[in-house]
């Protein structure tokens, strides 16, 4: 798929202010054509309630409702900012700026619809 720039990068901290769930760490974000899947290198000890696999975080495009790119920390990562439609925010952290701009783009690209005619739900037949 064109629109996929970079499907995966190694090597990205994460970190999310939820209570119950793994607040920082490190991984590897795998972009697919629907999904933004973060696996975490070292596996958990939270034993979730569910049958979820707590050492991934699966985001499907249509759920996230922000996306900023801030200016670099100190340390010189470079961060990505999410928000979803379910009020969950998590912060990506990349170590190479071009890393970070290349998975910006292409979640933007694979999360905008630009035309309605490319969105299902819209589409229409003329019976005539």
């Amino acid at each position: 798929m064109d629109t996929i720039r970079i499907p995966k990068v190694a090597d990205v901290q994460i970190y999310r202010p939820v209570k119950g769930a793994q607040t920082r760490g490190s991984g590897t974000l795998h972009l697919t054509a629907h999904h933004l899947i973060y696996t975490y290198s070292a596996p958990s000890a939270i034993q979730p309630e569910s049958g979820a696999n707590p050492d991934e975080m699966w985001v499907p495009y249509p759920l996230i409702n922000h996306l900023s790119r801030p200016p670099q920390t100190l340390q010189g990562l470079s961060p990505l900012s999410f928000r979803t439609r379910t009020f969950e925010a998590f912060v990506l952290y990349f170590a190479k700026d071009s890393d970070a701009l290349q998975v910006f783009d292409t979640v933007r690209e694979l999360t905008v619809v630009g035309k309605s005619a490319l969105n299902r739900a819209i589409e229409h037949l003329n019976p005539f």
